[in-house]
């Protein structure tokens, strides 16, 4: 430390704590943030915006509480509406997670639902990934 304060490339050694104090605050608060968007729920819709302008998959995870998660792959053609996206979506929703402890619908054709079965835990759902240009996809909690 005492070469860089003595080569001058460090002027203010206190300047360089304040901006770790501040960064370091910045990412609790994001951290805090993201804990708080991490809480399960029985329904979650998702909602798919905008014509596909390639092939492409698209990644979720769903999260049971005290389980085991689920990935979900859906894939998706060039030139599908939002509307198509949701269809497949929800196909893929159907297919690959259990139907006793899920149910999945359509909902206002670019938008769907996926909700707990009576008496199955809450669980999150995450999107991980989207190799789909174009397709902008919204997740919110109900």
């Amino acid at each position: 430390m005492s070469q860089i304060l003595n080569s001058g490339l460090l002027k203010n050694p206190d300047a360089i704590t304040g901006k770790r104090v501040v960064l370091s605050f910045f990412l609790f608060v994001f951290l805090l943030a993201a804990l708080a968007e991490a809480r399960p729920s029985n329904k979650w819709r998702i909602c798919f915006n905008h014509r596909a302008k390639s092939f492409g998959v698209i990644v979720f995870h769903v999260v049971p509480e005290g389980g085991s998660p689920y990935e979900v792959r859906v894939e998706v053609e060039e030139g599908w509406s939002e509307n198509t996206v949701a269809k497949a979506a929800v196909l893929a929703f159907r297919k690959q997670l259990p139907p006793d402890d899920f149910k999945i619908k359509r909902d206002s054709g670019e938008d769907m639902v996926v909700k707990k079965s009576r008496g199955r835990p809450d669980f999150d759902l995450h999107l991980m990934n989207s190799t789909v240009a174009n397709v902008h996809i919204k997740i919110k909690r109900r």
